[in-house]
């Protein structure tokens, strides 16, 4: 049977892992926060006449992979068409057609459009288990987060039946290290231990996720970067916790994390024992609660890596 040691350290992992890196990052994302916020000295652009481009266009001839009895792309004759084939962020250059074997045609602005809904809606429950209601891909253009999502939001990570793992995980851990002393051992020791985490959580996620961002006008959904090399996306995943959106769209404190998860520690004091209203299981469950929503950060940032990994060990074993 594994020791209380050994089952704390293995339900408590993700966190432990996370909190030692907060400093790390906090640091390099609040300096991150007040570079956006340095005036930009814009310098002028000297611009070309048309007809000295056209010019330069006609001068330098090429040929185009179109053939003479092709159609037209959107009313467009492909021998007059260099200046988009030249430049690839013009527009025209969205719309390079490329030939599957079978003579179709597909436009690369499709497929972009394609991969973007992919990431846009991702799994609502990670695992089954870990609620994800409010992740979307950074791409996305959303309209402002009103204060019904937020709230709705907060209700599903608190409400929905895949919160209660963390529920459970939370008061199995204490349970078996026997946090609390004077809620005694047995069946109805174990019941007070799941009422007082689901009360923690429900607290803190409506703190989080809805009183204090709708005061503090924050966005509370997390924005999926899914793109760039692993410690790139790890310290973008991780500093969510210290930097977040604003309604607006723009990189703001999170207030409602860092000050959410301080008031929900600090409300727990109302309905737990006695003995355990002091300052130092105050600064444990505020680090727990930073500790957690971090670590559930950086699962959904790396959460497609993860699954495809599963996918690949799984038909490597069933080939």
């Amino acid at each position: 049977m594994p020791s209380k040691d050994m089952m704390k350290n293995i339900l408590f992992l993700p966190a432990r892992f996370a909190v030692p890196l907060l400093a790390l990052v906090s640091t390099r994302s609040c300096l991150c926060l007040q570079a956006q916020t340095l005036p930009v000295q814009t310098l002028p652009v000297q611009t070309l006449p048309v007809q000295t481009l056209q010019a330069h266009l006609d001068a330098q001839p090429f040929d185009l992979p179109f053939a003479d009895d092709q159609p037209l792309l959107f009313g467009l004759n492909p021998s007059t068409s260099s200046a988009s084939q030249s430049f690839p962020d013009s527009p025209g250059s969205l719309m390079v057609d490329s030939l599957d074997p079978a003579g179709g045609q597909t436009s690369t602005l499709d497929k972009d459009k394609q991969d973007s809904a992919n990431h846009t809606k991702p799994p609502k429950r990670l695992f089954g288990i870990v609620p994800n209601f409010r992740t979307v891909s950074t791409d996305t253009k959303l309209p402002p987060q009103g204060i019904r999502e937020k709230f709705v939001d907060a209700s599903e990570d608190s409400f929905d039946y895949s919160s209660l793992a963390l529920v459970t995980a939370v008061a199995a851990e204490g349970y078996v290290s026997n946090a609390t002393p004077e809620f005694g051992r047995g069946g109805v020791a174990f019941s007070r231990y799941i009422w007082h985490s689901a009360a923690d959580q429900t607290i803190e996620n409506y703190l989080v996720e809805f009183v204090i961002p709708v005061v503090r006008h924050e966005d509370t959904r997390f924005y999926a970067l899914t793109r760039g090399n692993f410690a790139k996306r790890a310290e973008y995943s991780i500093g969510r916790v210290f930097i977040t959106r604003s309604d607006s769209g723009h990189n703001t404190f999170n207030s409602g994390e860092v000050v959410g998860a301080a008031a929900a520690a600090g409300i727990s004091n109302l309905y737990y024992p006695q003995g355990e209203r002091t300052t130092r299981n105050f600064v444990d469950k505020y680090a727990v609660n930073i500790g957690i929503d971090a670590a559930s950060y950086f699962v959904k940032e790396f959460y497609p890596e993860i699954t495809n990994a599963f996918s690949r060990h799984k038909t490597a074993a069933n080939p």
